[in-house]
């Protein structure tokens, strides 16, 4: 089929039905669509990391070449081209966050870090927080590291009161 056109090796065991445009060529699919479907292929969850969940949340314009996403199915890096996807295996606590957009936030916060979370940042990140639903915060972000949930929380009870 490979031979034929009908499909396009991405890379070794992931292939693609090409979708042609009369003048960009071949369109490919991004990263996250590609790792959601290497996921959904060996039932496996995932979840973005670092630099990936500050580009999925719009805090950075930064298209990362290395994406990195935890998973519980098994750990692999698959090159697709120039860019990257890794697949880091981690424990099933990682996963107790089921609201994407909660899981985003947290992972945004961890690539930060603790010690240098801005005035700026937290203006950035703001009106993500303040998207999610009351029933999220007050059920899942006891999963997320305390510092995480004080910054959160703050800015959740700060908007609440205006």
């Amino acid at each position: 089929m490979v031979n034929e056109g009908i499909l396009e090796r991405l890379a070794q065991g992931v292939y693609l039905k090409p979708k042609k445009d009369p003048l960009l060529g071949v369109i490919y699919p991004t990263t996250e669509e590609i790792a959601k479907q290497i996921a959904q292929r060996d039932k496996a969850r995932i979840a973005p990391t670092g630099v990936m969940a500050l580009y999925l949340l719009g805090l950075t314009t930064q298209v990362p070449l290395k994406a990195v996403y935890l998973t519980d199915g098994s750990q692999r890096e698959v090159k697709i081209g120039n860019r990257t996807i890794k697949f880091k295996k981690t424990v099933p606590r990682s996963f107790a966050i089921k609201d994407g957009l909660l899981h985003l936030i947290v992972q945004a916060f961890k690539e930060v870090g603790q010690n240098k979370v801005t005035e700026d940042f937290i203006e950035k990140i703001k009106p993500s927080v303040l998207q999610l639903e009351p029933q999220v915060v007050q059920k899942q972000l006891k999963y997320a590291p305390v510092w995480i949930q004080k910054h959160i929380n703050n800015l959740y009870t700060t908007s609440q009161n205006l």
